[in-house]
């Protein structure tokens, strides 16, 4: 890894006459769990040490959008991706890297997989650092929840509106207070489901997570393991010390 021969015999990038080299630009990768602030964090690197951001999500929304614009799509199965699909993401990122090889780099979600890293490493993209990002389950929630209207609740209320509209063509009068309460149970009812969801969410994530990091300790790979709801001020700080200075 070129960070590690510039921290281990930095003579060599100094010039007798012109003075010290500049080191050379460093590869991150930054992984974790969804809610977790991982693409905030991924792109404040890229910005503080003037580094190009790769998002793996990205790249899933071009597969996604052109298999919607080809109408191989549904509500269902938007999110998923097909093994064909996987390995195409895949091969994007690799090609992305490759075109700015020499530039460094912050790679926002991937690897995911044991599969993703290894095609990483075979294409001599050799992290200089591995920052991992998790959160608590109760933090997490608390996070996708704090859009007034995430995607299930608001479909809810759609539907309880509509369904409300239909009766009042119909004649059926219903006071604002019994439309209130029944807004208000759907939307609880609603919030709870949407808490099951994400914490089942998390706990595979975390699973997955843990496997993973599992396989990059195996390659000796350096590694950042940081909590998500850390202020990002200290998290560089910590970078900082890491990728610039012999531990």
């Amino acid at each position: 890894v070129e960070m590690d021969k510039f921290t281990s015999n930095p003579q060599d990038y100094v010039d007798s006459i012109a003075g010290p080299h500049d080191p050379p630009p460093p590869r991150v990768v930054v992984i974790g769990t969804t809610g977790s602030g991982r693409t905030q964090t991924s792109l404040d690197i890229a910005r503080d040490n003037h580094l190009m951001h790769v998002s793996f999500s990205k790249e899933v929304e071009t597969i996604i959008a052109a298999r919607k614009e080809a109408g191989n799509s549904d509500e269902f199965t938007t999110a998923v991706l097909t093994e064909q699909e996987e390995i195409k993401a895949q091969n994007m990122i690799i090609e992305k890297l490759n075109d700015h090889k020499a530039d460094g780099y912050v790679l926002d979600g991937f690897p995911r997989t044991e599969r993703d890293l290894n095609a990483l490493l075979n294409a001599k993209q050799f992290p200089d650092v591995i920052v991992s990002m998790t959160c608590s389950a109760a933090a997490t929630s608390e996070r996708l929840k704090r859009d007034p209207t995430p995607k299930d609740i608001q479909r809810m209320v759609e539907i309880i509106k509509t369904e409300q509209e239909q009766q009042e063509k119909e004649g059926v009068a219903i006071p604002q207070e019994q439309k209130d309460d029944i807004m208000n149970t759907a939307h609880r009812a609603a919030e709870e489901d949407l808490s099951e969801k994400i914490a089942k969410r998390h706990a595979a994530e975390m699973e997955g997570l843990d496997t993973m990091l599992i396989e990059v300790r195996s390659k000796k790979l350096d590694i950042i393991e940081i909590d998500g709801t850390v202020n990002y001020t200290v998290f560089s700080d910590i970078f900082k010390c890491v990728m610039y200075s012999e531990v």
